[in-house]
């Protein structure tokens, strides 16, 4: 076994983009190195890497939540949900309405949200002013 290095945080992406359900998560990692002064074969990788990743318990790899490609991810309970409905012959182009649809109803609830607790604000900040006068 060859002695690993850190090389710090990627930044080239900053983090993997996973798609779920009804959203996005990110999955940040650091580089390590397998460090050539000690006979490594000097090579960089990302900590999610399927040559780290196989020397993990199965359990704990197992416990990863996506599966990633070079460029993004899929996170393991929407895949399992997309194999279950392409075995009931749901298209890919139906699941990607599908989600499509739920990230879009993510959003509009996220944006009411954020309106809800605009106008709470602003009622607080005209309350305080008509109780300075």
């Amino acid at each position: 076994m060859k002695p690993l290095t850190g090389k710090g945080w990627n930044d080239k992406p900053i983090a993997c983009c996973v798609v779920t359900l009804n959203g996005l998560y990110y999955i940040m990692t650091q580089r390590i190195q397998c460090d050539s002064q000690y006979g490594g074969c000097g090579r960089s990788m990302n900590l999610y890497e399927p040559i780290i990743m196989d020397q993990l318990a199965p359990g704990l790899a197992a416990a990863f939540p996506a599966f990633l490609t070079h460029r993004s991810g899929m996170d393991k309970t929407l895949m399992t949900l997309i194999r279950a409905g392409i075995a009931h012959r749901m298209s890919s182009s139906a699941w990607s309405s599908v989600l499509c649809e739920l990230h879009v109803h993510e959003h509009d609830l996220q944006e009411l949200n954020y309106f809800h607790a605009l106008s709470a604000a602003q009622k607080k900040e005209q309350a305080l002013n008509v109780e300075g006068i």
